[in-house]
Formats: C-alpha cells, structure tokens, sequence
C-alpha cells in the first residue's frame, strides 16, 4: 500500500503567512511539508524505517512553527509534547493529540522496524491531517 508522492498536504504557506510569519515559523513550516512528500517517496520505495522518520519530522516541524510563532518552547520531544497538550487544553479537537501520538508511534518505529507497511502508511497518511490541523493554530494567537 503506497499513497502518492505528491504532496500529501495540499496547504501551503498563503502571501498573509510569508508577510505574518516569521522567516524561521516559515522555514519550519516549509520543512514539515518537504518532509511529507518525503515520507511518501519512501513508502513508495518501501523503505519503511525512513518514512517513519521522515513522518515523525514533518510533524515535528509544524508543531515547532507553532512553537516559534507563539515564542513557546519547541526545541525537545518534552516540549512539543507540551505544546500540543496544550492546545488539547485550549480547545483544540482530540484528533490533534491523536494525531501526534501516530508522529510519535512513527519516531519509535524508526528505531523498531517493527510497524507493516499499512501501519506505516496509515500514520504517514495521518500526518498529512495534523500538519494541515496544526497550520490553522499557525495562524491563530496563542490561547490564553
């Protein structure tokens, strides 16, 4: 099972975000959708270990521009793990927490191997949705 190698999340950075955002926010948001298209090549070429991290990555940049944005830490597991228990507690939908526990299962099974191929492809698939679910808080001021 292999998903496209076009990139897996359509959004990308509007003129309002290149103007808003900072070059940094940009880079690491960029970053998460490189390493999307990424992911997908290496499921493509079957090399499961490498989509997974690359997977991983891409979801860990777009939590980082958040992270960036908002001048709230970003630079541990720790403190991307924070930063979207966070935003659960400020309103954001269970399917963003949901979404960075598949990152985290990915990051885990680049040192396992142990995930098949429709596992690997399912969690890949769903970091396309979280990148695309963090890229609205991106554009949101930090919840109080």
């Amino acid at each position: 099972m292999t998903i496209s190698s076009a990139n897996p999340a359509p959004s990308i950075l509007s003129d309002a975000d290149r103007r808003r955002l900072s070059l940094q926010t940009r880079t690491y948001a960029l970053a998460s959708f490189e390493l999307l298209r990424a992911a997908a090549g290496h499921l493509d070429n079957g090399d499961l270990r490498q989509a997974s991290e690359t997977g991983w990555g891409a979801a860990a940049q777009i939590v980082k521009a958040v992270g960036e944005n908002w001048n709230a830490q970003h630079r541990s597991h720790q403190s991307l793990l924070e930063l979207v228990d966070y935003l659960g507690r400020s309103g954001a939908p269970s399917s963003l927490r949901d979404g960075f526990d598949a990152a985290q299962n990915l990051h885990y099974n680049f040192y396992e191997n142990k995930a098949s191929e429709f596992l690997v492809t399912l969690a890949v698939e769903r970091m396309s949705h979280f990148v695309n679910e963090m890229l609205l808080w991106l554009r949101r001021q930090r919840p109080r």
